[in-house]
């Protein structure tokens, strides 16, 4: 057995983590965690194969149980928790920022909160202190300057620099001191310079070779040699959290921040700081158009600050075709949500998510069991929905959130669900692949009363070049 620990910032108590293979099943493992010295839960889990049978890739029940095995270590070792051999700990967990070594893997920086009241939203508008910025559909990632020039991270801490040599280029035109921090998204504009997610994760998740010949930067290897290239990447800086060494994204306002973004970036071009609460339209599309030809031309560039209001913004994000919008208050200061050494994103006030859902119906066409302690219940459902122009029936993905375990123990049981209607909530559609029209972030709402041929599709273009 594995035995792993961590110490919590509340109580200074260890927490334990351990893991081996199950004694009696080589194709199950077991999970044991709890506080030392404490009671203990149980859990266990049989991935089963991996991959199809003959094939190279896969693995068989037992292969593919060590391979599971290790990825959970991994999000373990990602949130603070260090092995013990012997009673001993075999490394020491990072606490602080060195700028002479790599960032560790247990630093974490803040996300959005997810949604905002209209309390609150209203009390910051009236004061003059909220500004819309354009959230992107990209991957975070975390840009670090040291005497040994620009390195790049992942938001999981693994560097990823060498996929990226003409962001690194862009960087270093900027005059930042040494030892600090910008944080931002990869981001991937179709020729509509709207962001295209699938191409983002594709480039950010192949290895590097791979990365590069999708950005045009390199050779295809011989058993990809019939891809095709996408385009580089562009890096949209929203934030800067540290500064000479000196750490800002905990001890300053966001308004601060956001200023001193400005004048790094004006070297491209004379960027104006403003809310935008008493801006006009007109200077406000001005000064969008120029961050959003910094980003096409430079490869880098700072947040994008739009006009608008509570009443207008989500409709706006849809006419716009973004992912929506992070609504920040210039007065905020993060202070002890704006990172964490325990591999988990803050959410701080000050920082809300403000993006628009859709809501349909579809017509399940299939379940499956979920797994974990899932297993045993429904896992989701198959859904399609007919094509508004062609009539045909259209896969839409699966959908397994929003589910109640009663209704997954319930519905797992009824089964015949095949052709009965569903309601679903979704951010948005991912590009249509191999003629299924996935969604994003599906949640399962209640069954509908419409009938199957009812279930005609809206919003196919959203997500479409």
């Amino acid at each position: 057995m594995r035995k792993f620990r961590k110490v919590t910032g509340r109580n200074k108590k260890s927490q334990v983590w351990n893991i081996e293979i199950d004694p009696k099943d080589a194709s199950s493992y077991v999970v044991q965690w709890g506080m030392l010295n404490g009671a203990m839960q149980t859990t266990s889990d049989t991935p089963g194969s991996c991959g199809v049978e003959g094939h190279a890739d896969f693995q068989t029940p037992e292969e593919y149980v060590v391979f599971c095995m290790e990825r959970e270590i991994r999000k373990k070792e990602e949130q603070g928790y260090v092995e013990y051999v012997d009673g001993e700990a075999i490394k020491e967990v990072a606490t602080s920022i060195d700028f002479t070594k790599p960032l560790p893997k247990n630093f974490c920086f803040n996300k959005p909160k997810k949604d905002i009241s209209d309390r609150k939203l209203s009390s910051i508008v009236k004061s003059g202190k909220a500004i819309w910025t354009i959230k992107r559909d990209g991957m975070m990632h975390v840009a670090v300057k040291t005497k040994m020039g620009w390195e790049i991270y992942t938001r999981r801490m693994d560097i990823a620099t060498e996929k990226f040599p003409h962001i690194v280029k862009a960087l270093n035109k900027l005059k930042v001191p040494n030892n600090s921090i910008l944080l931002g998204e990869m981001v991937y504009l179709k020729p509509d310079c709207r962001d295209d997610f699938v191409a983002t994760s594709r480039i950010c998740r192949s290895d590097t070779d791979l990365s590069l010949a999708y950005q045009g930067l390199g050779e295809f290897p011989k058993s990809r040699k019939d891809s095709n290239v996408l385009g580089k990447l562009r890096y949209y800086v929203f934030d800067i959290a540290y500064v000479n060494g000196k750490d800002l994204i905990s001890t300053s306002t966001v308004g601060e921040r956001l200023t001193l973004l400005s004048e790094y970036f004006s070297q491209f071009e004379k960027l104006n700081v403003t809310t935008g609460i008493n801006s006009s339209v007109k200077v406000m599309n001005k000064e969008r158009k120029i961050r959003s030809d910094m980003l096409l031309n430079e490869y880098i560039a700072p947040l994008q600050i739009v006009h608008t209001n509570a009443n207008d913004d989500l409709e706006l994000a849809k006419s716009l075709g973004i992912e929506g919008f992070v609504v920040v208050d210039t007065d905020s200061v993060y202070g002890d949500k704006a990172y964490s050494f325990d591999g988990k994103a803050q959410r701080p006030v000050g920082s809300w998510k403000r993006k628009p859902s859709y809501e349909e119906e579809f017509i399940v066409t299939g379940i499956y069991e979920g797994s974990g302690r899932n297993r045993g219940k429904l896992g989701g459902f198959f859904i399609s929905q007919i094509h508004p122009e062609t009539g045909d029936k259209i896969s839409c993905g699966k959908c397994g959130g929003g589910l109640s375990n009663d209704q997954r123990v319930d519905f797992w049981k009824r089964k015949p669900l095949v052709k009965k209607t569903i309601k679903v909530e979704f951010d948005s559609r991912q590009l249509p692949k191999d003629g299924a029209y996935a969604l994003r972030f599906p949640v399962y709402k209640g069954f509908s009363d419409k009938t199957p041929n009812e279930c005609i599709a809206q919003f196919l273009g959203m997500k479409e070049s």
